[in-house]
């Protein structure tokens, strides 16, 4: 079952919202595995139409809160997970006191600030879908719309066309992904920049 009401997670902010994912879905995966979940994330509002929430986006005005809050899309605002941390910190008051004293939502917040002030490289070769590796074969439908990209920690990532990275190959002869910034890749493809998105939050 997906959450009762998505509408306790509107009054985070977006730096706050996407901490709170990044904690829950990978709090324990380190650095690395938050980013990639990250990675996905912002992927993922390059495509408004296939992974934004409209009535969610017309609401909040926020693309984050769009695709996090997508019905089904992040286990870990379903009812009934285990992981489901995120209903605790519901309260943007209180929320920046919960990062200073729990050392992965410091972590995970690290990560976000660091993506949006300088960007971040990304390291799961354009992905906009994972599962926890286990769940490889439930998901093996996936495999027939979408391609293995890589495993970062206990998370696999596919891809599902359009690929981002397929635009910026064009400006960019040899493998597909170079370390070239966020911001780079946006403004060769979409004319924007990670920091340019949480202007429009």
């Amino acid at each position: 079952m997906w959450i009762d009401d998505v509408r306790q997670w509107f009054k985070l902010s977006p730096i706050q919202l996407l901490t709170l994912t990044l904690f829950a879905e990978a709090g324990v995966e380190g650095r690395t595995g938050l980013q990639a979940v990250l990675n996905v994330i912002h992927n993922r509002t390059l495509y408004p139409t296939k992974y934004i929430d409209q009535d969610i986006l017309n609401e909040t005005g926020s693309r984050y809160h769009a695709v996090i809050l997508k019905k089904w899309q992040f286990s870990c605002y379903n009812l009934g997970q285990d992981r489901r941390q995120t209903q605790q910190y519901t309260d943007p008051n209180t929320f920046d006191s919960a990062v200073r004293n729990n050392p992965l939502l410091s972590l995970a917040s690290d990560v976000v600030k660091t993506y949006l002030n300088t960007g971040i490289n990304d390291i799961t070769g354009g992905a906009n879908m994972y599962c926890y590796y286990t769940l490889t074969d439930t998901i093996a439908h996936w495999r027939t719309f979408a391609t293995y990209r890589t495993q970062i920690g206990h998370h696999v990532f596919f891809a599902e066309p359009p690929y981002i990275y397929e635009s910026f190959q064009k400006y960019h002869a040899g493998n597909y992904y170079t370390g070239t910034r966020y911001q780079e890749v946006e403004q060769l493809i979409v004319g924007t920049s990670a920091v340019g998105i949480l202007g429009g939050v």
